[in-house]
């Protein structure tokens, strides 16, 4: 099971698109949903998704859902400066922003709000 950071230190989700035989830009652009300082329906909402997702998807490695299949690779960013002692996220600063949690959700296992926010990002 993916492990979620506490919802009041993410800060940002992207997801994008990836697999399948065929390329097609519009499709595989990723989409960012920005949380600074939204504390209400728009990260409850979003919570609801990554939980709905986390329980479908597995941990991003090469390979893991094979390369003809389409997926949905989703990267959670935290807010570092809110450190509550446990090490999800850990990184290097200064080298830009760094997913703490990143997996991948197969296609047609994707939750109707993932492909929903999906769809609204774009």
């Amino acid at each position: 099971m993916i492990d979620l950071p506490p919802a009041r230190r993410i800060r940002a989700v992207c997801i994008a698109r990836e697999g399948g035989f065929a390329w097609t830009p519009g499709l595989s652009r990723p989409r960012s949903v920005v949380l600074d300082g939204d504390g209400g329906a728009t990260r409850q909402r979003l919570m609801q998704m990554l939980r709905e997702a986390a329980e479908r998807g597995c941990e991003s490695g090469p390979g893991v859902q094979g390369a003809d299949r389409r997926r949905y690779r989703v990267e959670i960013f935290i807010d570092e400066n809110d450190n509550d002692g446990d090490d999800v996220g850990a990184g290097g600063r200064g080298d830009g922003p760094v997913p703490a949690v990143v997996f991948e959700v197969p296609e047609e296992q994707a939750p109707e709000s993932l492909l929903r926010i999906w769809k609204e990002a774009g």
